[in-house]
């Protein structure tokens, strides 16, 4: 999706994670952009051995740091 495109951009996301992102949201950049750390740092990724996890305050702060 272009949704998914453009958030893939995003440093410390890429196109895997852009997926859980999208999930997340429902495609709204409005909801993306108000997200808090805590909602961040909560979303579940699947990694490339198939186990989930979640990405992780230290992945989330430098995610809000590049939307800033």
């Amino acid at each position: 999706s272009d949704f998914r495109r453009i958030v893939a951009m995003i440093p410390g996301i890429g196109y895997r994670t852009s997926q859980a992102v999208e999930a997340a949201f429902g495609s709204s950049f409005r909801r993306m952009m108000l997200a808090t750390e805590r909602d961040w740092a909560e979303i579940a990724i699947v990694d490339e051995s198939g186990k989930s996890k979640r990405l992780g305050v230290a992945k989330a702060k430098k995610i809000l740091e590049a939307l800033a």
